[in-house]
């Protein structure tokens, strides 16, 4: 039994599992985007496993993704927007990158050369802009690797 979810229905589920604050409302909106041109492109469709999403995606700043992982991104004398396009490159050449919110945060699959465990802060709602970097349809397979699992969208009809 199969039950079609809107991007609505995929916010609502997030906020029913206590996991809301875990991206931005953009956020979760790239992350549903990429999740149904992927499904769009495979003929393939997605269970959805919101503590999943939760371990396999990631929401963060240009700043905290240097802190965060050894890019060898050297900042000195660049300005916001060259650093911000510098680790948009560096990450889409690393793992999967869903988007760009309007707030400068880059949505993402986890990357696995973490020099550190990522603590997730809460984000505040912001508005929406679509920047798909890897569409689905270039990376079909790494994308279900580097997520790790095929748990996204929902299939079950479980709620």
């Amino acid at each position: 039994m199969i039950q079609t979810i809107t991007v609505s229905n995929f916010r609502t589920a997030f906020h029913n599992m206590g996991r809301k604050d875990n991206f931005s409302y953009e956020g979760l909106e790239l992350i549903f985007d990429y999740i149904t041109e992927y499904e769009d492109s495979t003929g393939e469709q997605q269970e959805l496993d919101v503590i999943g999403i939760c371990c396999e995606w990631n929401e963060s700043t240009p700043a905290e993704i240097i802190d965060q992982y050894d890019t060898d991104i050297n900042t000195e004398g660049m300005e916001e927007d060259e650093i911000a396009a510098a680790v948009f490159e560096w990450l889409n050449d690393e793992t999967i990158v869903a988007g760009t919110t309007s707030a400068g945060d880059l949505v993402y699959t986890q990357y696995k050369g973490a020099d550190h465990v990522h603590t997730h802060a809460p984000h505040t709602p912001r508005r929406h802009t679509r920047h798909v970097s890897n569409h689905p349809s270039r990376k079909p397979a790494r994308a279900l690797a580097m997520a790790g699992t095929r748990t996204i969208l929902h299939r079950l009809g479980i709620w």
